[in-house]
């Protein structure tokens, strides 16, 4: 079968740029994910899968890893359906997102590596301006981070009919060991 052949039997996708204004993950879910709690081989098998669903593309801007300086590579991004009254965070499927779009859904977290100088100021720029102007062309609407009425102690990830607990017992322990400044409340 011809390189082409195989191309044009790939299954269609479409861009989701709405993936950029899903709602933030609650504090008490910091540190615990489906990657952390699965292993590194089942994390390698989901993001790899999700690269080739979209025939290595950013399924939020359509970018085409190794086709910028900026998309040198495709990062997996979970996605979970969040109960914020109950405190379960549903894992539901990994997407892939190029560097840019992915900062952009934790721009908390970009902050931060900017403040510590793992990345640039510029940079910083580049990834909200990359994120906004998705937004103001799709006219979406970033969600605000929720406020939760769940306990910390009661929130828990579920994948599958598993469920898991926060990493850190409560903000204080969670604060001791990522400092105040990653306090994205």
């Amino acid at each position: 079968m011809t390189i082409a052949r195989k191309v044009a039997d790939l299954p269609k996708w479409k861009p989701w740029p709405q993936v950029l204004c899903l709602p933030p993950m609650p504090l008490p879910m910091h540190g615990i994910a489906p990657r952390v709690v699965l292993g590194g081989q089942w994390w390698d098998a989901v993001r790899f899968a999700a690269y080739r669903s979209t025939n290595f593309h950013c399924i939020s801007c359509s970018t085409r890893r190794g086709s910028t300086d900026w998309c040198r590579w495709l990062e997996g991004h979970e996605v979970y359906d969040i109960d914020y009254l109950m405190g379960r965070m549903t894992y539901q499927q990994t997407v892939p997102l190029c560097q840019r779009c992915h900062k952009f859904i934790h721009s908390g977290y970009a902050r931060v590596m900017m403040e510590e100088g793992i990345i640039t100021f510029d940079e910083w720029n580049a990834i909200q301006d990359h994120g906004q102007r998705l937004i103001t062309k799709y006219k979406l609407q970033k969600a605000d981070m929720q406020r939760w009425s769940a306990e910390w102690r009661d929130w828990r990830l579920v994948i599958g009919d598993q469920e898991y607990p926060p990493l850190f017992a409560s903000l204080d322990e969670y604060q001791e060991t990522y400092g105040k400044k990653h306090n994205l409340t």
